[in-house]
């Protein structure tokens, strides 16, 4: 992936809609119907988009939304491409760095996945504090100017979340995140250790 894709997909990208949203959200398995919902919204085709990588997974549609909610305009990813469908990690974060380019400041990352923690109930949802990268991938050809020491998961975005969900009656966890690779499940004894390493 170069910076002169990145320029061309956002080019096109600005020809399909005039918003300038700083907030975006990846909507996961199961979430890409929230988009559907959002009044004048504009939904850009992914595939019509130059070089932006294709998810072949059922449930994500493709399409990249803006519009407004409240008065706030944001982008909703719907659909992602998930890493075992490439084995590329260029094409997982073409996405992200897409939307750095598009002016967006905060990125919020929704996703279906399994529990390790007993006291949860199935389709509980939980606010991520921090991660374990099982993937053993790192992303050490970002640009310079974008490196970072570590993945941070801001306190006050957290804080927001959890009042947001108090004020709705909805019930939130908060738990660590461990990425793997996939597709396939894990063994018995590998879902033990993470759970053993919290």
């Amino acid at each position: 992936m170069s910076s002169d894709q990145i320029i061309e997909s956002v080019a096109y990208i600005r020809e399909q809609s005039e918003l300038t949203p700083t907030i975006a959200i990846v909507l996961g398995s199961g979430l890409g119907n929230f988009a559907d919902e959002l009044p004048d919204r504009t939904a850009i085709s992914t595939s019509d988009i130059p070089h932006y990588p294709i998810s072949t997974v059922e449930g994500h549609q493709g399409k990249l939304v803006f519009a407004l909610l409240g008065k706030k305009p944001i982008l909703a990813f719907q659909g992602r491409t998930h890493f075992y469908e490439s084995n590329t990690l260029d094409t997982v974060l073409y996405p992200v760095r897409l939307a750095h380019e598009l002016g967006i400041k905060t990125l919020i990352v929704t996703n279906a996945a399994g529990g390790l923690n007993r006291t949860f109930s199935n389709g509980d949802l939980m606010i991520l504090t921090d991660q374990i990268n099982f993937t053993f991938q790192r992303a050490l050809d970002f640009p310079a100017h974008e490196k970072s020491s570590a993945v941070t998961y801001p306190l006050d975005l957290i804080d927001k979340a959890e009042r947001a969900a108090a004020a709705n009656g909805i019930v939130v966890r908060k738990g660590v995140y461990v990425g793997l690779k996939g597709p396939s499940y894990e063994t018995a004894a590998e879902v033990e250790l993470c759970a053993r390493l919290g």
